[in-house]
């Protein structure tokens, strides 16, 4: 083992006596459909200043833009769908500050509710949903593809280099989020987490950073290991979090968004946000030794 593990590790002993073992989880194929369509200037809260973009109170403002022709009882049923995904997100990431334009289009004979969806940033902090309105309310539910690109906005654009961690984050969030809906219990979600991990550790057997690896993954459109070794660094810092800090990535995120969503800009912004929150630099050295240490070393620490 490299020594900055070592060190990562001791200073883990040191704050957090006991460091022990983790559990995961995993998903299907279909992870590969879905991407946070952005780029640099599509985020206008990483161009305005924060005194130009202030807090709201209450519910994050959903607004709607019907793409293509739906009837009362479809948009009823997708507005119930979306609202009701909403509201476990804010419970599990906090109220937005700022309102989300939801964009819905219709794409007929589709084998699942949600073939495709992304994110966007400019002018709006926008959903873009491309349904089957075929399928049930329960069927819409079920799909973890609204609270993944919903986890999306909770931080800000960081950046096709860092696509590793954006992926990872919504990745690990969206099965918090389902958690919150009732689709699967705490245990569930920690089988599932287990389950993504093995599945994917086969492609980080490298002496390269997996941070590097992650970045090889997704030129190579292998988009569910990307994801989810992405993932491996939040399903660790949670796990920290909760076994020697009482606390949560999740509740850590939730003080973000009032304190901090709108000034951030970069990765560096995010993860030293959270260490101040945090009281202790757990999220910045766990992402360095990411940065530096072999992929085979780091992926699996979680399993630990």
């Amino acid at each position: 083992m490299r020594l900055s593990v070592i060190l990562i590790l001791t200073h883990f002993f040191l704050i957090l006596p006991g460091y022990g073992s983790a559990h995961y989880l995993i998903d299907n194929g279909l992870i590969s459909a879905i991407s946070e369509a952005d780029s640099p200037e599509n985020d206008p809260l990483a161009n305005d200043p924060p005194e130009n973009n202030p807090p709201k109170v209450g519910h994050s403002a959903m607004v709607w833009h019907w793409e293509d022709a739906f009837n009362s009882a479809e948009r009823e049923k997708i507005e119930v769908w979306i609202q009701k995904v909403n509201k476990a997100a804010e419970k599990t990431l906090g109220v937005y500050p700022f309102a989300v334009h939801c964009h819905i289009y219709e794409r007929a004979g589709s084998a699942e509710p949600v073939p495709w969806a992304h994110t966007w940033r400019y002018p709006e902090q926008s959903l873009h949903f491309y349904i089957d309105t075929k399928f049930t309310l329960d069927n819409f539910l079920d799909d973890w593809t609204a609270p993944h690109e919903i986890s999306h906005l909770s931080i800000p654009y960081l950046g096709e280099d860092n696509a590793w961690f954006a992926e990872g984050y919504a990745s690990f969030m969206q099965y918090q989020v389902m958690m919150e809906l009732g689709i699967y219990s705490e245990e569930e979600v920690n089988q599932k987490y287990r389950e993504k991990i093995k599945k994917i550790t086969s492609y980080y057997q490298s002496n390269k950073d997996l941070v590097t690896v992650a970045r090889n993954l997704r030129e190579g459109r292998k988009h569910s290991p990307m994801y989810w070794g992405g993932a491996s660094y939040f399903m660790t810092l949670n796990r920290i979090l909760e076994e020697k800090h009482e606390t949560s990535l999740t509740s850590v995120v939730r003080t973000y968004q009032e304190c901090c969503r709108l000034k951030d800009r970069s990765l560096k912004d995010v993860v030293k946000s959270w260490d101040e929150i945090i009281g202790i630099p757990l999220a910045s050295l766990l992402l360095k030794d990411y940065q530096n240490e072999p992929a085979r070393e780091m992926v699996g620490l979680y399993l630990k």
